[in-house]
C-alpha cells in the first residue's frame, strides 16, 4: 500500500482547497457588484470555510487514504529492455512475471503470468450450485468461491463477492455486488441480473463477456469482466462464472497491465475484450471439480483461438520490429491431462483416457499449425524462433524445500 495523494491529510488539503477557491470565486463575482471589499471578503470567507469544512468531511468518506500498489522482484535487465535502448521497436505479449509492467524504451507490452484478477489472485472461479453440501475435491478455500443456493427453482438471490475492500477496509472485508437468477419454470434456461445486465442462458452455453462493476463508494468503483458457464438446471443449479479479471477497456487508476498504459485498451479496441489475468486457463474448477474436462476444454480452445487472433492481427501491422508472443495452453493441458496420457499415473482412468487422452497430443497440433501460420505470415526477412520455458512430464511427487531447509536446521523462521 502506498499513500494515496497525500495520504491521511488528504481530506484536510482537499477541504482546504476547494474552500479557498470557492472562496476566491465568490469574493470575485460579489465584487462584480461593486461590493464593499470588506464585505465581500467576509461572505466568501464564512462560505468558504463552511464549504472547505463540508468538503474536507465529504473526501474523507469518499477517498482512501492508501491504494495498493504492484511491486516487481525482477532482476537484471531484460532483452526486450536491451533491445529498446538500442532502437528496437518491440512488442511483448504475455510474458511470465511483467507484473507490474516495467517501462522500457520503444516497446509496448502487455502483462502475463503474475497478473492477478481482481481478488488479487493468481485466480478465483466461481461455482453456483444448489447442490446440498457440496464441497470441492481440493477444499476450495484457496482456488474457487462456491456460492450455495437456497433453492433450485423459482427467483434466487445471490451475490458475487468481488475485491478485497483495501481501500476502506474498516467498512467491509470484501465488495460484494448483488446476483438474481431466475430458473424458467420448464427448466429450460436461466436468467441472470448482475451489474446492469440481463442474459439468457441454456444448459451448456457460455455467456460472452459479462461487464461487472463493484462500487468501494458512491465516488470510486473497480470494473471487471468475466464469463458464465450453465452447467446445468435439472435437477440442481450449477452456474459457473470465470474468474473476474481487469476490464482492459476501463482500467482503474492505480493498476496497469500494460505499457504504455494505453495499450491495453487499444488492444481491446482493435480485437475486442481479452483475458487480462496471468494464468488465463482455469485449471482450479477442473481440479476441483466443479468443471469437467470438456468445460475445461472449451476454455482452453477459446482462449488459444482469441489469443492466436490477436497474434495474427498483430503479424499484419508494421509497427514492431520483434514481436514475442506467449501461448499457455500446451502447458495447461498437460497439468491436468497427463493423467489420462499416463497408463501408470495413480489418478489415470482407461474411460477418461479413451476420450482425453490425445488431448496433448492435439494442444502441439494446434501449437503447430499456429507456428505454420505464423511463419506464412512473416514479414520478408523475418526470423521466427520457438522457444520453450520448460518440459513436461508426469507428475509423482512434489517437495517443499522451504519445509526441508528449517526442519535439517539449515533456515529459521521469525514469526
Amino acid at each position: 500500500m502506498v499513500p494515496f495523494l497525500w495520504g491521511d491529510d488528504t481530506p484536510m488539503i482537499v477541504g482546504l482547497g476547494a474552500g479557498l477557491l470557492l472562496a476566491l470565486l465568490l469574493f470575485l463575482g460579489i465584487k462584480l457588484f461593486k461590493a464593499r471589499t470588506a464585505v465581500a471578503a467576509a461572505v466568501a470567507l464564512a462560505v468558504g470555510v463552511a464549504a472547505g469544512v463540508a468538503l474536507s468531511s465529504m473526501a474523507g468518506k469518499l477517498l482512501p487514504t492508501e491504494v495498493p500498489e504492484g511491486v516487481s522482484y525482477q532482476q537484471g535487465a531484460t532483452f526486450w529492455e536491451v533491445l529498446g535502448e538500442a532502437g528496437v521497436r518491440t512488442k511483448v505479449i504475455r510474458m511470465p512475471v511483467t507484473f507490474p509492467p516495467e517501462p522500457f524504451e520503444h516497446g509496448e507490452l502487455i502483462a502475463g503470468l503474475g497478473t492477478p484478477d481482481l481478488s488479487a489472485r493468481i485466480g478465483k472461479p466461481f461455482y453456483f450450485t444448489s447442490e446440498l453440501f457440496f464441497s470441492p475435491r481440493g477444499g476450495g478455500d484457496f482456488s474457487i468461491e462456491v456460492v450455495e443456493l437456497y433453492d433450485n427453482r423459482g427467483v434466487l438471490k445471490t451475490e458475487i463477492q468481488g475485491p478485497p475492500n483495501e481501500l476502506f477496509p474498516a467498512k467491509s472485508d470484501y465488495i460484494h455486488i448483488p446476483m438474481t437468477l431466475t430458473v424458467a419454470e420448464d427448466r429450460s434456461s436461466l436468467g441472470i441480473e448482475v451489474s446492469g445486465n440481463q442474459l439468457t442462458l441454456e444448459p451448456g452455453q457460455w455467456s460472452d463477456w459479462v461487464g461487472f462493476n463493484f462500487p468501494f463508494n458512491s465516488l470510486i468503483k473497480l470494473d471487471g469482466i468475466g464469463r458464465f458457464k450453465l452447467l446445468s438446471l435439472d435437477p440442481e443449479v450449477r452456474l459457473y462464472l470465470s474468474p473476474i479479471q481487469f476490464d482492459p477497456l476501463k482500467l482503474p487508476p492505480m493498476v496497469d497491465i500494460s505499457f504504455p498504459r494505453d495499450f491495453a485498451p487499444t488492444l481491446a479496441e482493435t480485437f475486442g475484450r481479452y483475458k487480462t489475468i496471468g494464468w488465463g486457463i482455469d485449471t482450479w474448477s477442473l481440479a476441483d471439480g466443479t468443471i469437467d474436462e470438456e468445460v475445461f476444454m472449451e476454455d482452453v480452445d477459446y482462449t488459444a483461438q482469441r489469443n492466436e487472433e490477436m497474434l495474427r492481427g498483430m503479424l499484419e501491422e508494421d509497427d514492431w520490429d520483434l514481436l514475442m508472443y506467449y501461448f499457455e495452453f500446451t502447458d495447461r493441458v498437460q497439468h491436468m491431462m497427463y493423467r489420462f496420457f499416463d497408463e501408470e499415473h495413480p489418478m489415470y482412468e482407461a474411460e477418461g483416457a479413451e476420450r482425453w487422452g490425445g488431448t496433448i497430443l492435439q494442444s502441439y497440433k494446434d501449437m503447430d499449425r499456429i507456428v505454420g501460420e505464423t511463419v506464412a505470415r512473416l514479414p520478408e526477412g523475418a526470423r521466427l524462433f520457438v522457444v520453450s520455458d520448460h518440459g513436461f512430464s508426469s507428475f509423482r511427487r512434489g517437495m517443499n524445500y522451504n519445509t526441508w531447509l528449517v526442519e535439517n536446521g539449515f533456515m529459521v523462521l521469525e514469526g
